[in-house]
């Protein structure tokens, strides 16, 4: 999986499940070996068709470690910390769009969740990036929250939020509760009906909105597209490229694990998820959420065993040789500006697909000389690079030459 070796970590990312059937994992350096009993079980079913099995009573959790079986070729994990879940979600949209470019299919492409409210504001940008997605299991519109709430409403009249309102509380919504399981999906699908009757514009009332939502989540129906779906429900499954976003404490763990066996549990579900990916994975957490308590996130307890590099800090903190305060230099902004102009008109996208402002004012605040650099500016991924890195450092050397030369 990765080009140029391991991950210098505990945990090294790989294809399988087990360990080949006789082999025993690789020694991790200065941890004592495991006997077998420890590991993974093995099966000669191989890692496709097998789930991981519960603890037992009292037994210590695996280590997160690697499996026998060598990796595929293919580029390095991607790590990637974000202030906000909003920016998350538009890099996840923009490196899905580059990997299907690259000729990935979208079917091929999962996003994986502790639970299936979580995908709310990824299946939002999906629909509006016009990039066809499919939820495993049960479809937000045929999940019971959202199937009684249609129904009272296409008998409902008057305002649209009002209706929903009085809707969601008469079957129990709690804002910020905490839950579990189905319940815990059940409230995070109640709140998502709200939310989009606030934005609905109104016309036809509440039959109108029952219209809209139904066209709205279409996509999501015929069985097509990314693939979005729990780590429960990905067991046994394999992807060209798996996304594991919203790696904060309380989220995975899930915030009722409060037991060893439970923190147990869920640190496996992380190893499933991680165990998904065939060549691409992606691993992201982000520092607050706008549909969630208005708190500092956490990054999940787990990663500490993977030892992520440092995540980079936001562009314009880090000094830089041509301006020395981080701040983006003007003229190279604006050229940046007018190539991704003359960029999305080519490729027939709206701009910020190209690249978010934001993202181009880092670039001119650090002004990248070579592909590492320019990946170490925040919302500057593997498949950006691939599809504009060759142009964009064009552009800086273009502006950051010394006058006169070259």
């Amino acid at each position: 999986m990765r080009r140029g070796g391991r991950l210098p970590v505990d945990l090294r990312l790989h294809r399988g499940d087990a360990p080949l059937p006789g082999r025993l994992p690789p020694p991790v350096p200065g941890v004592p070996r495991r006997e077998p009993a420890g590991q993974l079980p093995v099966d000669p079913r191989g890692p496709r068709d097998r789930q991981p099995s519960r603890p037992e009573a009292g037994r210590p959790p695996r280590r997160l470690t690697a499996a026998a079986r060598e990796p595929e070729p293919g580029p390095a994990p991607t790590l990637r910390q974000f202030a906000t879940g909003a920016e998350e979600t538009a890099w996840i949209v923009d490196e899905i769009r580059g990997l299907h470019r690259r000729g990935i299919a979208w079917e091929d492409v999962a996003v994986l969740h502790r639970i299936n409210g979580r995908s709310e504001s990824l299946e939002q940008e999906l629909a509006r990036a016009r990039i066809p997605y499919q939820v495993a299991g049960a479809a937000f519109l045929r999940r019971p929250a959202a199937r009684a709430m249609l129904s009272a409403l296409r008998r409902a009249a008057g305002e649209v939020v009002g209706a929903v309102e009085a809707a969601v509380q008469r079957v129990g919504y709690r804002p910020g509760a905490e839950a579990s399981g189905e319940e815990a999906t059940r409230q995070a699908d109640l709140g998502r009906l709200l939310e989009l009757a606030r934005e609905y514009p109104g016309e036809g009332g509440a039959a109108g909105f029952v219209a809209d939502l139904q066209r709205r989540f279409a996509s999501e129906e015929d069985g097509r597209g990314v693939q979005l779906l729990t780590y429960h429900r990905a067991k046994g499954k394999e992807f060209d490229a798996v996304f594991l976003p919203c790696l904060e404490d309380r989220e995975l763990p899930f915030a009722l694990a409060k037991t060893p066996e439970d923190r147990a549990e869920e640190r496996r579900l992380l190893y499933v998820g991680i165990t998904r990916s065939r060549r691409h994975l992606y691993l992201s957490w982000a520092g607050s959420r706008e549909d969630g308590p208005r708190r500092r996130l956490a990054p999940s307890p787990f990663l500490e065993e993977i030892r992520p590099p440092r995540a980079s800090p936001p562009p314009a903190s880090r000094p830089t040789a041509r301006t020395g305060a981080g701040e983006a230099d003007p003229a190279l902004l604006k050229a940046l500006k007018e190539w991704r102009r003359d960029e999305s008109r080519r490729c027939g996208v709206p701009a910020y697909v190209i690249f978010h402002d934001r993202t181009l004012a880092g670039i001119a605040a650090a002004c990248p000389r070579s592909t590492p650099e320019l990946l170490s500016v925040s919302g500057v991924g593997p498949a950006k690079v691939a599809n504009h890195g060759e142009a964009v450092l064009a552009v800086v050397k273009a502006h950051t030459a010394p006058a006169g030369g070259a």
